[in-house]
């Protein structure tokens, strides 16, 4: 008899946690009259006293106390049981709801944060449309300036004074800078819109060695050392990379310096879904200002001079670079010292995540 109301707490207790405090106590009371049932029966006669299996009987009164007990034993699992189930599964509704509330916000987000890009890339390919146009215009007023002063300097030098022709000559220049600068300004546009708008898989080591045979002559000339080491493929257009290679190993033989022997190593590895490219020299390096600002437009070192020898060049070259690498979702960086050589780190996407 003590153990009678514990057989009936399993199916109370499943009830209270899979279906709700209501029914465990209906449950539990069911067990209840079960239980009763079965104890008027055994005290009646109706069924076989189990009481020899103790090897006692209990007394009536023991028996009912028993009966009670194992009834406030069997409610109060039903509803302690019952609350925390409905609890549990109240909780779980919310965390549903908050879940699909979260989710809607994200959806939400998402459908904001695209139409805010497709805006933000709307009015940033309109400023570049009007900067590309008003360059244009531009560049064929100053053609047209620079083309007036030169005939001006030539043809009535002589009927001016001299301060006239300092004027003159003046204008010319101012219009020649100006005429560089914004061909220059379109070069930057024409080079780094559309990135992989033609893409395919780049043989980079086909593209540095082609933009070496470009830079041969300056090569001999300085006796420079070059080592092409092995260069992964990537997904990209040729015309891009070979602009990126053009610039950096132009700017590498342009500030190789007078270290015997002077050297130009270029590299790259694969790794996992990007690449890595450099280009080294030996060369003069830089101080840290100038990397600091090395990508800038129109942006020189102030000593431009190697082995008593101006270096040409407008500031752009290393720009259109570092856009180009940005529009292709990569980075650029350059390690450098004064007197200690550069060297320029190009990482870029693999491209689509196939093997080449």
């Amino acid at each position: 008899m003590p153990y009678c109301a514990m057989a009936y707490s399993p199916p109370v207790l499943f009830a209270a946690l899979n279906d709700s405090r209501r029914v465990a106590l209906l449950l539990g009371g069911v067990s209840i009259a079960s239980l009763t049932c079965l104890v008027m029966l055994e005290q009646g006669g109706g069924v076989p006293s189990f009481g020899m299996i103790w090897g006692y009987v209990l007394p009536g009164q023991v028996q009912v106390v028993v009966l009670v007990v194992g009834a406030v034993y069997l409610l109060t699992l039903a509803w302690v049981a019952g609350t925390l189930g409905d609890e549990l599964k109240l909780a779980n509704v919310h965390l549903e709801d908050a879940g699909l509330r979260l989710q809607a916000q994200n959806r939400d987000l998402e459908r904001r944060v695209g139409e805010r890009t497709a805006k933000l890339a709307r009015a940033t390919q309109e400023i570049e449309d009007l900067v590309h146009i008003v360059s244009h215009d531009l560049k064929n007023v100053a053609v047209a300036v620079t083309e007036t002063a030169r005939k001006l300097v030539a043809r009535e030098s002589g009927n001016l004074s001299e301060r006239g022709r300092s004027y003159a000559d003046n204008v010319l220049e101012d219009g020649r800078t100006m005429s560089r600068m914004l061909e220059d300004l379109l070069l930057l546009f024409r080079h780094t819109e559309g990135a992989g708008a033609r893409a395919e898989w780049v043989d980079v080591d086909a593209v540095v060695r082609q933009s070496l045979r470009q830079l041969q002559y300056q090569v001999e000339a300085k006796r420079i050392e070059v080592s092409v080491g092995p260069l992964p493929s990537v997904f990209a257009d040729t015309q891009k990379m070979r602009h990126i290679f053009d610039n950096l190993l132009n700017n590498a033989c342009k500030y190789v310096g007078d270290k015997k022997p002077a050297r130009i190593e270029v590299g790259g590895e694969a790794n996992g879904t990007t690449v890595k490219f450099f280009v080294r020299d030996n060369g003069v390096g830089m101080d840290e200002r100038q990397r600091a600002r090395i990508f800038q437009l129109y942006h020189r070192g102030p000593a431009q001079e190697v082995e008593g020898a101006v270096q040409e060049g407008h500031g752009v070259g290393l720009a259109i670079v570092k856009r180009i690498v940005e529009r292709y979702g990569g980075t650029i960086g350059v390690k450098s010292a004064a007197r200690e050589g550069t060297t320029f780190e190009v990482t870029l996407p693999r491209g689509d995540g196939t093997v080449a």
